[in-house]
């Protein structure tokens, strides 16, 4: 058992840790790893970070680094509805929070 009890005010710095990420900060790093574009014919000479698509030949999604495109899955992994998905959560999430209000 700590002899010490942690102040729930503290910081992470209190504790000698200097290098810690916020929430936030995680929170938006994960929400930004991969951006599904969609499914094509052949990949672009270039795109953003980040940025999925599905190639049709192949039936593999390809992530863009910055410089190359790279396979990250052999038909496992199809996010094709994926943001008609998000889409259709955030308009159920705000038609209940609108019904909610009323």
């Amino acid at each position: 058992m700590p002899s010490k009890l942690i102040d729930p005010n503290s910081k992470l710095s209190d504790y000698g840790i200097i290098d810690a990420y916020t929430k936030d900060e995680v929170d938006n790093r994960i929400v930004n790893i991969y951006k599904f574009q969609g499914r094509i014919n052949s990949l672009p000479s270039s795109s953003s970070i980040g940025d999925v698509y599905i190639l049709e030949s192949d039936d593999c999604s390809y992530v863009y680094n910055g410089s190359d495109w790279i396979k990250i899955s052999e038909n496992i992994l199809d996010l094709s509805n994926y943001q008609e998905l998000i889409t259709e959560n955030n308009k159920i999430s705000s038609d209940l929070i609108n019904d909610a209000g009323n």
